[in-house]
């Protein structure tokens, strides 16, 4: 059985990146696939169907990395990871993948998963998850939890390029642009906006000096 897990602070996994707040973000869950026919499966090129597939939110991939390898090691099985934003590993189960396992960003998307029979339950927590802001070294932009300097930073023209998951379909971008909307921002920063597929490929638009 794998482990529960327990997601470290931004603070401790990216101490480089200069300063990060945390604010809420939905909770996580874990769940279990309904096998489907032969003819539902969306194909999935060199993936041996003997070894168990389990898709995850990107933002897990440190953790799970590190467990799968604990697993491989106590069991002598191996299992397949593919990291990536839980709105679209959601599509592909609705649409038949031959996922075994679907650990989201956003219990919203376990539990219509669910409604629609495409699952064995309606999935178990194993996280409350955060958004955070990242700020390298050299940003214009000083991170406060009320985001009043992001404020001060648009007022001023300082801000160029300001990176988020996708909102379509990454749980992160969803609650970060939920965030901004609280805070009376989206208006003013949408069209300054850089989009990642995921919260990982957001994280390296930043380290990249992309945004």
């Amino acid at each position: 059985m794998f482990k529960r897990l327990t997601l470290r602070p931004a603070r401790s996994v990216l101490p480089w990146l200069g300063w990060a707040f945390a604010v809420p973000l939905a909770v996580a869950l874990v769940l279990v696939t309904r096998p489907e026919s032969e003819g539902d499966h969306v194909p999935m090129s060199g993936v041996s169907m003997e070894i168990p597939v389990i898709v995850v939110a990107s933002d897990l991939k440190f953790a799970l990395e590190e467990v799968a390898a604990s697993f491989a090691a106590d069991t002598r099985r191996g299992i397949k990871l593919a990291f990536g934003s839980s709105g679209n590993f959601a599509r592909q189960i609705e649409q038949g993948a031959p996922f075994q396992m679907f650990l989201s960003a956003d219990e919203g998307l376990v539990f219509k998963l669910e409604e629609a029979g495409k699952t064995a339950d309606r999935g178990v927590l194993y996280a409350i998850g955060r958004i955070v802001i990242m700020v390298p070294h050299g940003s214009p932009l000083n991170a406060d939890p009320e985001l009043r300097h992001l404020a001060g930073a648009l007022s001023e023209g300082r801000i160029t390029r300001f990176a988020i998951a996708d909102p379509e379909h990454a749980p992160h971008g969803k609650r970060a642009e939920e965030a901004l909307r609280h805070a009376g921002l989206w208006d003013r920063i949408k069209d300054h906006l850089v989009l990642g597929e995921n919260v990982s490929q957001a994280a390296q638009l930043v380290t990249g000096g992309g945004a």
